[in-house]
């Protein structure tokens, strides 16, 4: 199962369209019936294989990163107050692990009632992608936190991907190969790439807005715009924190940015092999996850920096504002809206 239609077969196939298994002079007697793969061309099911090798090792990594970084989940729950970010955390880790789980399943398993199955992975998206992106906004939200307009555009954009992702699984939907009891995906409508797009948007003027506001909490008005966008590049001349941070932002972008272009790309091109078009959507899915999440954690538990006073001393007033507000006292709780309980 793939979040915009997966792994029907490239050449056009359904699995309601089962090969002539009477005539001999065609192909050889099936040995297994039940065999899901049998139901397509010998390069169909190759693309299949392939992509439910790509869905389960998805899963795998995610997986992997949620058992690596438990203890850092123990500290968040169990030394912060929960609060709202945290919450989101906690949905946008669970949706997409759900998400994953749904899809090797209905890739790989005799799971039956497909339909339902695919119904479940589609939504597990739509929360899952929300809730990623939402966590970028609370980053948004603090450090522009005086800029109402900004903040709403912001918000509105949000909702943008929340709808984008909403039109971008109506229509897709989940049958039964042959008599078996494995499931395909039935259809990619159009409109699949719609939420490729939203994200690559958000992204983007989400990852300029950052930067741009901790360059002008740390820059005076003397630098050129040349400079400027040298330390956008290379962090240099940026007191510890907002280098840490932006730098943050930079490695969550330029990891994401590569595979959200090429799911757009490859979504629209029909040229491409249907099974392959999917797939890379589940793996953008997976890795906006796992970076957008990593940077949230290093940012509450203060992975940034080792103690507060070194980090600000540098810093001007409106960034210790940010940075270190005096209910909270530390730029993680400022931030994400959370403070140690002691």
């Amino acid at each position: 199962m793939y979040l915009f239609g997966n792994s029907t077969a490239g050449s056009g196939n359904t699995a309601a369209e089962q090969p002539n298994v009477n005539s001999t002079a065609l192909m050889p007697p099936l040995l297994n019936p039940l065999t899901p793969l049998a139901f397509f061309p010998p390069g169909s099911a190759f693309e299949i294989t392939v992509t439910g090798h790509v869905v389960v090792a998805s899963l795998a990594i995610m997986v992997w990163d949620m058992l690596h970084t438990i203890g850092s989940d123990y500290i968040l729950l169990a030394r912060h107050k929960v609060r709202l970010p945290t919450v989101i955390y906690l949905i946008s880790r669970l949706a997409t692990l759900g998400f994953l789980l749904t899809s090797s399943l209905f890739s790989t398993a005799p799971v039956g009632n497909c339909e339902s199955w695919q119904q479940s992975a589609n939504w597990f998206t739509v929360i899952a992608v929300s809730a990623t992106s939402f966590l970028f906004f609370f980053r948004v939200q603090a450090l522009y936190r005086t800029s109402k307009p900004v903040i709403i555009f912001f918000f509105l954009l949000w909702v943008g991907v929340c709808c984008a992702g909403v039109i971008a699984i109506i229509g897709i939907s989940g049958t039964q190969i042959g008599p078996t009891q494995y499931c395909v995906n039935a259809a990619l409508p159009k409109n699949t790439y719609l939420l490729g797009v939203f994200l690559l948007i958000n992204d983007t003027l989400t990852f300029l807005a950052i930067s741009w506001r901790l360059l002008d909490f740390s820059l005076t008005e003397t630098e050129s715009f040349g400079e400027r966008a040298r330390v956008v590049l290379f962090g240099s001349n940026l007191p510890r924190f907002t280098r840490a941070f932006l730098k943050g932002g930079q490695q969550y972008y330029l990891t994401t940015v590569g595979f959200a272009v090429l799911a757009t790309i490859t979504l629209s091109l029909s040229a491409i092999p249907l099974p392959y078009r999917g797939v890379i959507s589940i793996v953008e899915i997976m890795l906006l996850n796992v970076m957008a999440c990593r940077v949230f954690r290093d940012t509450k538990l203060g992975v940034y920096h080792d103690t507060s006073e070194p980090m600000l001393s540098g810093m001007s007033k409106e960034t210790r504002m940010v940075v270190a507000a005096p209910d909270h006292g530390s730029a993680s709780s400022t931030l994400y809206g959370s403070s140690s309980s002691g």
